[in-house]
């Protein structure tokens, strides 16, 4: 995945985490659509999981920073 640049303006930081954020909602759901995942499809899910939190908390952190 790619990093973001901390130089860049808070609402462009926003709107890249907003756009990951999504991207990553729509990665679940799409497996969440399938019945009777795989172990790696299984383990997928959980990181997807983790990384759309961690891009949540961050958004958070940034909306309460402005």
């Amino acid at each position: 995945m790619a990093r973001f640049r901390r130089s860049s303006s808070p609402e462009v930081q926003l709107a890249r985490l907003e756009a990951k954020h999504s991207e990553l909602k729509q990665r679940c759901a799409a497996l969440t659509s399938r019945h009777g995942l795989s172990e790696g499809e299984q383990f997928e899910m959980q990181r997807l999981k983790r990384e759309k939190l961690a891009t949540k908390d961050r958004l958070q952190a940034l909306r309460e920073a402005r």
